[in-house]
């Protein structure tokens, strides 16, 4: 619960527009660390700063913690049944 409200405190202080210019910018560098398939501390640092602006995003949008673990667990249970249907 202290890292959501922490969270919080940083997207009501930089404000939406520029966190959401911050998110595009993490998934950028968490792209080129995959791409370039760099070492895992370096992936793990860019997973971090993905995982913090996602969460803000998730405030943002006014979008619950239960509300999005059903939409996770709808996500995998559909690939799920996919690769259980022989699909890739």
């Amino acid at each position: 619960m202290k890292r959501t409200v922490d969270i919080a405190k940083i997207l009501n202080h930089y404000g939406r527009q520029a966190q959401l210019n911050k998110t595009m910018e993490e998934l950028a560098e968490l792209q080129v660390a995959i791409a370039h398939e760099d070492n895992k501390d370096n992936v793990l640092e860019e997973l971090a700063d993905v995982q913090v602006m996602a969460e803000q995003v998730r405030l943002m949008w006014g979008i619950g913690e239960d509300e999005l673990d059903r939409m996770i667990d709808y996500k995998v249970d559909r690939t799920i049944r996919r690769m259980n249907n022989g699909n890739k």
